[in-house]
């Protein structure tokens, strides 16, 4: 899908506009991570990220590399049948991949053509089939899978882990965990749940079993001087139990990205997952949904297919998510249940508007095969979702270099590192409004670094991993 290179396009957008501000001295409130409960547009950031990996695992696995479990019927398809995909469908991108991990486009010549009689939708998110889920077509003993699985999991990690490293300067000791290091870890559960069994309620079963270590730690756990379930910064027992096992390689009192907030993550991860399942069978039943939603012009089969099933999805997570704030707040640095399901809620949202914009009614308005005004737009993000592990890593690079590797410099009497040294000088010299120079600041970076995605676009470099 291209609403997915969309959409983890944009979210490396919110990125850089978030962590790149001239001075964290004077950031918008829409933009300052700097608080404790609440959410605000900042906090959906991270959340995309990991959502947008978990959407691209049941796609990236669809791809038939082994001959499926169950033994496939020699029957020919039905005269009506749709056509297998390829990569010119109206519904699907051939960009249908996955950068950051190096998956493989969806191949759906396999999947059954024909869905017996109207559609129906259970209260399952996921729809009835006659034939195996898409983790059935790997074995549960071919080990050559899980190797690949802990490889792309453990690089992840790795690269996170040489970042921290640079940043501190090759002193010990340094922060061990962080972003690409979650981003691992989440990627080798997730995708070891969605392998290890066929059955759909199983996995949901294991993700659960996640948040539920996750609450028993967190509401279980007494912490010296603070008691149970205490949420607090310095109180909570995840950052509690993370300080008992990593001490000094880590942010305290509370590393927003430990090992225990992890657990919660999963389940953000999951709800891409889900999301994902829902596209991958959008192509199979797109013939028998297209005649029950043909009065909304602007749907396909795939797009009609998707819109109940996202709506129930994103609905059920916000619900929920915003009902259980009331006991347990919304909270990114404890990764709390609430804030996993209002995060990922809000990001099967942004999909559904993205795939009916890109994936459905945009190929309305091409003609011949040619781009619309809607290509050309769309463009800049596209460029930095094909390749958001080197434009991380990039950023990470500068910043770690400007505002930590270089010497400080002086500036009305006091020392200041390069990277504010070029706000003041450079911005908050012309723009009276700080405010407003800092959050320039990050469009400028968003600019320059869209620029680097767009040329190595162009010259088809992509790293994968």
């Amino acid at each position: 899908m291209k609403s997915l290179d969309l959409f983890r396009g944009l979210t490396m957008m919110g990125m850089i506009l978030v962590d790149n501000q001239g001075s964290f001295s004077y950031v918008y409130e829409a933009l300052n991570e700097d608080f404790w409960n609440g959410f605000r547009f900042c906090n959906i950031v991270f959340p995309s990220f990991l959502f947008a990996m978990g959407c691209s695992i049941p796609l990236a696995l669809s791809k038939r590399n082994k001959k499926p479990v169950a033994v496939p019927s020699t029957a020919s398809p039905p005269p009506n049948s749709p056509p297998p995909y390829s990569p010119d469908s109206p519904s699907f991108s051939s960009s249908i991949h996955d950068p950051l991990l190096a998956i493989s486009p969806y191949d759906a010549s396999s999947s059954p053509s024909a869905f017996p009689g109207p559609p129906s939708f259970p209260s399952s998110l996921s729809p009835p089939s006659p034939s195996p889920s898409p983790s059935a077509c790997w074995s549960r003993a071919d080990w050559a899978v899980w190797r690949k699985v802990v490889r792309r999991g453990a690089t992840l990690f790795a690269v996170g882990l040489v970042l921290n490293m640079i940043a501190a300067k090759f002193h010990f000791p340094f922060r061990l965990l962080g972003v690409l290091q979650r981003l691992g870890l989440c990627y080798v559960l997730c995708v070891g749940f969605f392998v290890a069994t066929d059955s759909h309620w199983i996995q949901r079963l294991l993700v659960a079993c996640c948040v539920a270590v996750y609450l028993a730690l967190m509401y279980g756990v007494d912490v010296p001087g603070c008691g149970r379930g205490n949420l607090e910064e310095a109180c909570n027992a995840g950052g509690y139990l993370d300080r008992a096992i990593f001490g000094k390689w880590m942010r305290r009192p509370s590393d927003p990205e430990g090992f225990v907030t992890t657990l919660s993550s999963v389940l953000t991860t999951w709800l891409g997952v889900e999301t994902g399942k829902v596209a991958l069978n959008a192509r199979r039943y797109a013939k028998h949904t297209t005649k029950y939603y043909a009065s909304l012009p602007l749907l396909n089969g795939s797009g009609a297919y998707c819109l109940p099933r996202w709506l129930a999805l994103a609905s059920l997570s916000l619900l929920s998510g915003y009902l259980l704030s009331l006991a347990m707040p919304l909270n990114k640095k404890i990764w709390s249940v609430s804030f996993s399901l209002v995060s990922g809620g809000y990001a099967v949202l942004a999909v559904l508007v993205l795939y009916l914009f890109v994936d459905v009614a945009a190929n309305r308005w091409r003609r011949g095969g040619e781009e619309s005004w809607v290509d050309v737009m769309i463009r800049p993000p596209l460029w930095l979702g094909m390749n958001p592990i080197a434009i991380f890593v990039i950023m990470e690079l500068i910043d770690i270099l400007l505002m930590r590797l270089l010497p400080k410099v002086a500036h009305d009497g006091a020392m200041i590192t390069v990277w504010e040294w070029i706000y003041w000088k450079g911005f908050a010299s012309w723009i009276s409004d700080y405010y407003f120079a800092s959050f320039f600041v990050s469009v400028v970076w968003c600019f320059l670094l869209t620029v680097v995605a767009g040329l190595m676009h162009r010259a088809k470099i992509y790293i994968k991993i």
